[in-house]
């Protein structure tokens, strides 16, 4: 299931398209908003390495949350930001970043920073999930 939600998450889909998708809301440099985005996903993933034999799956119960709230308010940023034309590569005047713009840009991050600090390297990880006492026939792999 946390490999599901890994997957099935849209981080990949923002990665690829996060430059397109800034330049549509207004950013001057989207390119450069996405490496931003990019460099959290790197430093939070410290953050995980950091944390999560401490608190183990309790990590994955407040980064989904967070992940879904973070969505939850990114979608909400989108009403707010006027687009013209979903065809053309940018719909509102570069440089015109408003209020929305800018809610978007720190969901994206919060999104991104919850993604990377648990349900990516705990999907690969699956051993965390399990207890101690059976961890090692967990991970047998069956032939």
């Amino acid at each position: 299931m946390v490999m599901a939600v890994s997957r099935l998450g849209g981080f990949n889909t923002l990665m690829y398209y996060s430059s397109t998708l800034f330049s549509m809301v207004g950013f001057d440099k989207p390119v450069a908003v996405s490496i931003v985005v990019g460099g959290t996903n790197f430093l939070f993933g410290f953050v995980n390495s950091a944390v999560i034999d401490r608190f183990g799956r309790v990590i994955l119960i407040v980064t989904v949350l967070g992940m879904s709230l973070s969505l939850v308010v990114t979608a909400i940023g989108f009403h707010w930001i006027p687009v013209t034309h979903m065809d053309s590569a940018s719909t509102t005047t570069a440089g015109s970043e408003s209020w929305a713009t800018i809610l978007l840009l720190v969901t994206i991050i919060l999104y991104v920073a919850f993604f990377a600090a648990g349900v990516a390297p705990v999907a690969w990880v699956g051993t965390e999930l399990l207890l101690l006492e059976v961890r090692a026939l967990g991970t047998r792999s069956i032939l």
